[in-house]
């Protein structure tokens, strides 16, 4: 069964993952977790403008290389504009990719604590996960970085076909889908992690739920794209409704 008939088969299970956040903001604030939200949200704050400076300046010089060795011409007409564009969106999109990824390490302890407290909730049973930063970061390493290289890659091909008028209809939904498998991959990913399940074990396990990892991907860029709040918001409340995601999918086993 190939990736997309996966998805069809499994709409449902996208239907959950998105509307896992609505439970999700329904967990905070009945149960009073907004320390935890505001908590991430000044951590989350930070990661965005150290990766975004990082990002635009990187940009910048690059742009400013190919202008030095002739790539561009100096003059700022539409050939200037249209190639510091195509650097300029990649940068923006590896980003994105690259922010949520640096977050979930930064603050992987305190999102154990509310993957602990989330699951204690849902299933009246007390966790203890011992979570720690050096367990994310090995998870990190081990896969989290496999799952980020290979989203950059898609999205980036994705991206240039996109110029192409043939492609142009289908590269911008297709790349929609992509960055939420993989963005979503990787909260349920932070679940096993936490759970201490070995990789290939989280391997399977978001392969298996794609509908679920899925949704909550995609409900993470609908998050992000609202001003502001969203950006701070979206990488603790995706983590907490795949938290509500998982004991849903248990408590059907």
């Amino acid at each position: 069964m190939n990736f997309f008939s996966k998805i069809i088969r499994e709409t449902g299970g996208v239907f959950l993952g998105i509307t896992a956040y609505v439970t999700a903001l329904t967990i905070i604030q009945q149960y009073k977790l907004w320390k935890y939200v505001v908590q991430s949200a000044f951590m989350a704050f930070g990661t965005f403008v150290l990766l975004g400076m990082t990002g635009w300046i990187l940009g910048d010089q690059f742009h400013e290389l190919l202008l030095s060795i002739g790539w561009i011409p100096q003059e700022q007409g539409w050939v200037y504009w249209l190639t510091y564009l195509l650097i300029l969106i990649p940068m923006v999109l590896l980003f994105v990719l690259m922010y949520k990824a640096v977050f979930q390490v930064v603050v992987a302890p305190l999102l154990g604590k509310v993957i602990e407290r989330v699951l204690e909730i849902r299933t009246g049973t007390p966790w203890d996960t011992k979570f720690s930063l050096n367990v994310a970061i090995q998870g990190f390493l081990k896969i989290g970085l496999s799952l980020l290289w290979k989203e950059v890659a898609l999205v980036t091909v994705l991206f240039f076909l996109s110029f192409i008028p043939v492609f142009a209809v289908v590269t911008t939904p297709l790349m929609f889908i992509v960055s939420s498998y993989f963005l979503g991959a990787s909260s349920m990913d932070m679940i096993n992690e936490t759970l201490q399940k070995s990789m290939e074990e989280r391997k399977a396990y978001a392969w298996k739920h794609t509908g679920h990892v899925l949704g909550n991907g995609a409900g993470f860029i609908l998050l992000f794209m609202i001003p502001v709040a969203g950006t701070f918001l979206a990488p603790v409340l995706s983590v907490i409704a795949a938290s509500c995601s998982y004991e849903k999918i248990e408590a059907k086993k």
